[in-house]
């Protein structure tokens, strides 16, 4: 990441995926059983503690090569600890549903109750609907209606 673009004053970062995600579509307990063992035990106890270690790498590896310098991570993954490696969390990817939408409010709200201060998530959703794709005027003024409400 330095010789590539650390040396050209790239000093945010993108780690999409850090869960790691071996397999999108597995539902959370499913995936907890197959994501595992890792170093401090069971993947099931210690569910998404991946991205702490690579967020502390990303960070700590920036930092030795830029002292002097503030470094940012976006991560789409978090675990408790993850703010001492000036991360962001978005989301991930959810559709443009209403449901999703109301699924986020309380995501956020209790995101941040857990002490991890910088949450987010993408407006309008990130997996758009077929029928907004090219959409007729009833679903036209939904989709304006649900992007307004999420911003």
């Amino acid at each position: 990441m330095e010789d590539n673009l650390g040396k050209l004053g790239i000093d945010a970062w993108w780690l999409d995926a850090s869960e790691p995600d071996i397999q999108s579509n597995l539902n959370p307990e499913e995936l907890k059983l197959r994501i595992g063992p890792t170093a401090v035990g069971p993947g099931g106890e210690v569910f998404n503690s991946y991205p702490l270690m690579h967020a502390q790498g990303v960070y700590e590896g920036f930092r030795g090569s830029h002292p002097d310098e503030r470094a940012f991570i976006l991560t789409r993954s978090a675990f408790a600890g993850l703010q001492r490696y000036a991360a962001a969390t978005w989301s991930g990817d959810v559709a443009s549903r209403w449901s999703d939408l109301h699924d986020q409010i309380s995501a956020g709200v209790n995101f941040s109750l857990s002490g991890l201060p910088n949450w987010s998530f993408d407006i309008g959703g990130f997996a758009l609907e077929s029928r907004y794709q090219k959409p007729n005027a009833k679903d036209r003024q939904e989709w304006l209606e649900l992007n307004t409400r999420w911003f």
